[in-house]
């Protein structure tokens, strides 16, 4: 090493930077679409087309699963688990709904007109967690 040279090893950020990347970005990703999930879920009971609440079975078969973290990808499930939420939630135009306001795609049409909100919100979760 030359005089007055100086070194600077990157050994402890290159490690720690691992660490983020590897697993507290997926986490704090897993628990922003963890409470993302809920949201979309409320927005399917309460903006139109509602989700459909008859007997109210099909509200209270909603279900948030923990987010699965797999090397390069994080899921979280959602939705309504009755027998008959699929063929509610795909039903045709036209059927005779009796909740003011209530419709097929339910679920489907918050996911497309939220998408970009949620989307904001987890990654402020992740840029606030990973600093």
């Amino acid at each position: 090493m030359a005089k007055g040279a100086m070194m600077v090893s990157t050994k402890s950020f290159d490690k720690e930077f691992a660490r983020i990347v590897n697993a507290a970005i997926p986490e704090l990703a897993g628990q922003a679409l963890y409470q993302q999930a809920f949201e979309l879920i409320k927005y399917a009971i309460m903006e139109e087309p509602r989700c459909p609440h008859d007997t109210g079975r099909l509200w209270n078969s909603q279900k948030v699963n923990k987010p699965k973290i797999e090397r390069g990808s994080v899921e979280v499930v959602l939705g309504f688990n009755c027998a008959y939420a699929a063929e509610v939630h795909e039903a045709p135009e036209g059927r005779h709904w009796k909740l003011p306001g209530a419709g097929p795609k339910y679920l489907e049409t918050k996911m497309v007109r939220h998408k970009e909100e949620m989307m904001k919100k987890t990654a402020e979760k992740i840029r606030g967690g990973a600093k």
